[in-house]
């Protein structure tokens, strides 16, 4: 792990006075999903965690400071300007604006909006989360977000700044129950609760969405009631295994009676998707896994793959005209040939 390096420094009286709510983690097995907040593919660092001992205790123990892995305080930081954009689609709740990049870092006042810098704050659809980001270029927030607008999942939000308390360009993220409220525990799809000093590498595209391994859909997705938790055989839980598509995810050694499912009902947006199923891959996995799709509108499709390939590429499940309103089942079964690792199924709309 990476050295913890200087950062931003306490972003005290960012949260609203009048909010008295303690930092929350929620129930293990139920906590939020979301993206990293930049272009798919893009590598970041985790500077800060949760916990982070330069600010992130009380209300902002479980947030994530990004940056590119420099500490230079000046333009030319790789992470300056960078594209943000939205994690998950919702409505746009409140927006910071008027803080100079380079100048007011040094404490938390008026001049540089409590210390929050430039930012907003963006609620899922139908939700009770909220995601916080802060910290970004001056005049970078397009005018057309305005307080009440409407985001996808995918669109662009601004970018990455020298705002605010903070001591070299970064952007700092939190998920909150109000808007810029405490903090709340969440994982992001492309690492399980990273620690300061890891790298992750961004997952985000539109119309992209995820079932993980813990009955779980990242926030925002068209997706009823997800549940796996009817499996044959043991998967014991990894964590921290390294990045794949999440990196936790579980594994049975139980040979053909190894069973895993996931179910789904879309609540929207019928259509075309593309189905893959991701892990961590080694030599010891099952190289003769059977995944099956199953709808009653679209029938069964049986995919064999080779799950030491999973240290190369996702499993391509296939192409399916799905529809809302039907249930949707995806099964993986070993062979007895070896471990069977069972993390995400993604869906994305053609």
């Amino acid at each position: 792990m990476n050295a913890w390096r200087v950062l931003s420094l306490a972003i005290l009286g960012l949260l609203l006075s009048s909010q008295a709510w303690a930092s929350t983690r929620v129930g293990l097995d139920r906590n939020p999903l979301t993206f990293i907040p930049f272009q798919e593919g893009t590598r970041v660092r985790i500077v800060q965690g949760n916990h982070g001992h330069f600010s992130h205790s009380g209300n902002l123990t479980y947030s994530y400071d990004f940056d590119m892995g420099s500490d230079e305080n000046s333009s030319s930081n790789p992470i300056f300007g960078e594209p943000v954009y939205a994690p998950f689609s919702g409505y746009v709740r409140a927006i910071k604006t008027g803080a100079p990049d380079f100048s007011c870092n040094s404490g938390s006042s008026s001049c540089n909006n409590n210390g929050a810098g430039n930012g907003l704050s963006i609620q899922v659809e139908g939700g009770e989360y909220f995601v916080n980001l802060m910290h970004m270029q001056e005049g970078s927030i397009p005018s057309s977000l305005s307080v009440g607008r409407w985001v996808e999942q995918g669109d662009y939000l601004g970018n990455v700044g020298q705002s605010g308390h903070s001591s070299h360009p970064h952007l700092h993220m939190h998920l909150s129950t109000s808007v810029w409220g405490p903090s709340v525990f969440f994982d992001f799809v492309e690492a399980a609760n990273p620690d300061s000093g890891d790298w992750a590498i961004s997952q985000l595209a539109p119309n992209r969405y995820v079932l993980d391994n813990d009955r779980r859909a990242n926030l925002g997705a068209p997706i009823d009631s997800p549940n796996n938790s009817y499996t044959s055989g043991t998967f014991i839980l990894y964590r921290r295994g390294g990045l794949a598509l999440g990196d936790d995810y579980r594994v049975s050694t139980e040979g053909d009676d190894s069973r895993f499912y996931w179910f789904f009902t879309l609540t929207e947006l019928d259509g075309y998707y593309n189905v893959y199923a991701t892990c961590r891959g080694f030599s010891s996995r099952d190289p003769d896994v059977q995944y099956r799709v199953w709808g009653r509108d679209i029938g069964s499709r049986y995919i064999d793959y080779d799950q030491r390939n999973f240290r190369y590429e996702r499993a391509d499940l296939g192409r399916y005209g799905l529809n809302t309103g039907t249930r949707y089942q995806v099964r993986v079964t070993g062979s007895g040939g070896g471990s069977v690792c069972a993390d995400a199924i993604v869906i994305e709309l053609d």
